[in-house]
């Protein structure tokens, strides 16, 4: 695996700091947690891997207010930083349901892994563009 690159893209104003790593495909993952470590350093051969971590999470910025944009955006800014036109996104549990929400919200995700979240059961519609 490519080491690992921390950046920070701004987003309203405020800090989000993302991890890259890898080349070929973009695979993005909305949210560090534990259970991403894995997949991250086992994909990065084939792929190129971001993991962000949105605003109030980690470390990036927490602001108050809070922006009423969609998390989807944020997404978006980090992926127009690095040039990624269309991406596969990958969720399990809270970033599973933020990985639906990415996948509703714009025709740039491609493809959805979605674990430990019903995707049948809907998603979340607020701060949705139409």
């Amino acid at each position: 695996m490519d080491a690992v690159r921390w950046k920070t893209a701004t987003f309203a104003g405020h800090q989000l700091r993302y991890a890259v790593a890898g080349s070929g495909p973009a695979v993005v993952m909305p949210k560090k947690d534990r259970g991403s470590y894995v997949p991250f350093e086992r994909l990065a051969d084939q792929y190129t891997m971001v993991q962000i971590e949105p605003l109030g999470f980690c470390r990036s910025d927490r602001p108050d207010p809070y922006p009423s944009t969609g998390i989807h955006e944020q997404i978006l800014a980090v992926c127009d930083q690095e040039d990624i036109p269309e991406f596969a996104v990958w969720g399990f549990s809270q970033s599973g349901a933020m990985a639906c929400t990415i996948a509703q919200a714009t025709p740039r995700t491609r493809l959805m892994v979605c674990g430990g979240f019903n995707v049948l059961r809907g998603c979340p519609t607020r701060g949705l563009p139409g």
